[in-house]
């Protein structure tokens, strides 16, 4: 009866040392790791960032915001184009924009990101279109007396000027609600819009750098009468379905001939269109 006692005793005793032994393996829960979980690789953590990037990049046209392609640039007053000033017809001066793109006044809470912006060969935009050019003018005063009259005194066409201008430097109110501009939400360099001068003609080089393709895209040389009075003549080149790391290069001539008249270059333009995105620029 003895011996049967000592046996149930050691038996008890192996057991318990057995329970606390497999207790001391368990994870520890409080420090946050998992056993179930598998290492993380260098690999797998690369794969994860491309996929937020492309994330990113597909965030820029998302919702109602518009991606647009353009070459920036400064405004001045008393320009043809986008004026940074107009004396309206209730004869006060007003400050537009100061910096614009391809025809379009761009509105920005803070200017410092467009400065930078001017060093950039091209840029991408991303923002919204508004309607109503008056909602963002400042005052600046009365109109001077011989505002613009130099400008005005030359003999110009009347599609040189901005669409809501009534001469050089002058416009309306009612012309301006017919003006859009752009809300600025953010701005970076575009790589992939290059314009060269060569010898004896001039290049233009787009390449889609976006995350979607461009379903229609048109360069168009834009050439004027060299003698007499000027007028247009345009060249297009068409082209369809660029899509994500596809380049279209077109060069023009800087001058041709056409029924014994000699046209010079005077601008290559550059329009395309995709999904929520414009490739607008002219130079």
């Amino acid at each position: 009866m003895k011996k049967y006692f000592t046996y149930i005793l050691i038996v008890i005793i192996l057991s318990m040392a057995i329970t606390i032994f497999c207790g001391s393996k368990q994870p520890d829960k409080s420090s946050g790791s998992d056993v179930n979980k598998p290492p993380t690789s260098e690999k797998s953590t690369a794969t994860e960032q491309q996929v937020n990037q492309q994330q990113d990049t597909k965030a820029e046209n998302s919702d109602n915001d518009m991606v647009y392609v353009g070459l920036l640039y400064q405004t001045t007053k008393l320009s043809y184009k986008n004026p940074s000033e107009y004396c309206l017809d209730d004869h006060m001066l007003y400050k537009t924009c100061d910096y614009a793109f391809n025809e379009t006044y761009i509105h920005a809470k803070d200017n410092s990101e467009l400065k930078k912006a001017l060093n950039y060969k091209s840029v991408i935009l991303k923002g919204e279109i508004k309607n109503d050019l008056n909602n963002i003018l400042t005052k600046i005063g009365d109109c001077p007396e011989d505002y613009g009259r130099e400008q005005n005194m030359m003999q110009i066409r009347m599609d040189w000027l901005s669409p809501e201008a009534t001469a050089v430097g002058f416009s309306t109110k009612e012309n301006l609600k017919k003006v859009s501009y752009f809300e600025l939400k953010s701005i970076k360099e575009y790589d992939g819009l290059i314009f060269k001068d060569l010898k004896g003609e001039s290049q233009v080089t787009f390449k889609n750098n976006l995350n979607a393709p461009i379903d229609k895209l048109t360069i168009t040389g834009h050439y004027e009468f060299a003698d007499g009075k000027p007028y247009p003549k345009y060249v297009d080149r068409q082209h369809t379905n660029i899509k994500p790391g596809r380049e279209v290069k077109e060069s023009f001539t800087n001058s041709i001939k056409e029924d014994q008249k000699n046209f010079d270059l005077w601008s290559i333009e550059i329009y395309g269109e995709g999904k929520n995105i414009k490739i607008i620029a002219n130079k």
